[in-house]
């Protein structure tokens, strides 16, 4: 009986196997107290300063105003109402842990209904860990199973194209617009390619068929005016391309889910992902509606521009729907390898699940030390983050480059550099000239200048660096600060001409006894570099 059971596993055919390693996949979300992604700390910021502006709080109503006229805002709303219950990190972790779930189980439901091997959806897994989720896009990572949701409703569309399911369509397209107007568009792509492919010898219905995907063009083009209009930085941006070479890399990551950690797991993965269809006998459908999908989707990511309008990272955020794609594009073997599938793609999962684990696990430690540091921060104040490192040793991205505003998420206070200066945010400042750090500090933290970037104005200063750099940072200004709190790699100092709660030399993380010495003496050291 156990070996009949254990047979049937391999089969892949058993859902509730499915289920339980769709949940394993996001076990490593709750190994950390918080996630290594890089932009959520500001998206959770968004929302957190989002509940404070409804409420009155007026540390905000002071500084911010609401923009709900931005293709982020159902991401936003989503993570609002989640965490209406939740605490934010928590909720924040339960909408990307159904967004990383969603991706393979609309995957499943798109094979299903393009007629292909509905088991190919254990392989579109590793990529829920997309190459988006590690930089923290949050609105794109929510908007990703959507994208693929609108795919699935395009075939069933084409099949009954009615008025009032293409009145759904439309619908279903505004809505799409306000997940993310980049997963809008390459969906959009898709789903009138293949009404094109199943239609062009009819183009009277073609015609037709498409006439409901021009519904968010309308919105589309008011948002896109405004933001031209209002924005000099998006009108001015300049339009980059990067290289072919760059692109390779970003698929390899994207097809192995491990943000270029592991290389040889990775290679494992995406040599399964590629070639395990082709050695458990599947062949490639004859169906221009399944293979020209691949065919558009792989055109368009190596022709879509790496930088435009300000906006970082464009074609890399595509990669996560052409692993999808790429399986729609195999015909069920005539004569399947009865075991061979299901053994290699569990054997796989559970390597890759493995890796991820202990790195998510590892991190989670580290973070520990900005845990209790960020704790002696008394909530309701200014804070200015200066991550001279913003790198960990278990991911390949400047995971720590925006956890400063984990302060402003947790502690109803106001955090720097923030989302809050950019065109799509749902929460935005209300003087856009007023002092402040800007994203160069960001990347730059040593280039600060007091009297530019407002270093009177702030609170609290959270530092990440291998040691005190606190005389680069502060220059003529170290005196006006004070050491608070330091443990690890991280630093909290406070400004010392600013009314502040004292805090309690006991209540610190750790015990310091350089840390009154380094207030008094700061010392100059060489700037730390990261491997």
């Amino acid at each position: 009986m156990n070996a009949f059971r254990l047979s049937e596993l391999l089969t892949l055919r058993d859902s509730r196997l499915f289920w339980v390693v769709l949940l394993l996949s996001t076990l490593p979300l709750w190994l950390t107290p918080y996630l290594p992604f890089v932009d959520v700390p500001q998206h959770a910021a968004q929302v957190a300063s989002l509940h404070e502006l409804l409420r009155g709080n007026p540390v905000f109503t002071s500084n911010f105003w609401i923009n709900w006229f931005t293709p982020y805002v159902v991401g936003y709303l989503l993570l609002f109402i989640v965490s209406s219950v939740l605490p934010i990190v928590a909720a924040t972790k339960v909408v990307l842990a159904a967004s990383i779930v969603a991706i393979p189980l609309m995957t499943g439901l798109l094979l299903r209904e393009m007629g292909a091997d509905e088991r190919l959806k254990w392989l579109a897994i590793p990529a829920s860990y997309s190459v988006a989720l590690y930089w923290g896009f949050f609105e794109y990572v929510v908007a990703t199973p959507v994208a693929l949701a609108f795919l699935v409703l395009t075939i069933r569309f084409e099949r009954r194209p009615t008025l009032r399911y293409g009145l759904g369509i439309g619908a279903f397209g505004i809505m799409l617009f306000f997940c993310h107007v980049v997963a809008l568009g390459f969906a959009s792509l898709l789903c009138l390619t293949y009404l094109a492919a199943k239609n062009w010898r009819s183009p009277r219905r073609l015609i037709a068929c498409c006439l409901p995907y021009a519904a968010p063009l309308p919105i589309m083009a008011v948002w896109m005016t405004r933001i031209l209009a209002t924005d000099s930085a998006v009108a001015n941006a300049p339009t980059t391309f990067g290289t072919v070479h760059g692109r390779l890399l970003n698929l390899f990551e994207q097809l192995a889910g491990l943000d270029a950690y592991a290389f040889g797991l990775g290679l494992l993965i995406v040599v399964a992902v590629l070639f395990l269809p082709v050695v458990a006998g599947y062949r490639v459908s004859r169906a221009p509606e399944r293979w020209l999908l691949f065919v558009v989707g792989l055109a368009v990511y190596f022709s879509f521009p790496e930088f435009a309008q300000n906006t970082a990272f464009l074609y890399q955020r595509l990669a996560v729907f052409l692993i999808p794609l790429w399986l729609v594009v195999w015909e069920s073997p005539s004569k399947p390898s009865r075991y061979l599938f299901g053994t290699v793609t569990l054997v796989v999962l559970a390597a890759w699940l493995g890796v991820n684990t202990e790195r998510f696990t590892g991190f989670g430690h580290d973070a520990q030390a900005f845990e209790s540091v960020l704790a002696q921060a008394s909530p309701g104040r200014r804070l200015a983050g200066m991550l001279v490192c913003n790198a960990s040793r278990y991911f390949s991205n400047p995971v720590y480059l925006h956890f400063a505003a984990w302060y402003q998420a947790q502690s109803a206070g106001v955090a720097d550099i923030s989302f809050a200066t950019t065109h799509p945010s749902v929460v935005r400042y209300s003087d856009m000239s007023a002092p402040r750090l800007s994203d160069r500090e960001s990347w730059l933290p040593f280039e600060f200048s007091w009297s530019k970037d407002g270093g009177d104005t702030y609170d609290y200063y959270l530092v990440c660096s291998h040691s005190n750099v606190s005389e680069q940072l502060f220059k003529d200004h170290v005196r006006s600060v004070g050491l608070v709190a330091h443990q690890g790699e991280w630093w909290l100092y406070q400004n010392n001409a600013r009314s502040l709660h004292e805090v309690s030399v006991a209540a610190q993380p750790r015990p310091c006894p350089q840390c009154e010495e380094a207030s008094a003496e700061p010392t100059s050291r060489p700037f730390p570099q990261h491997e």
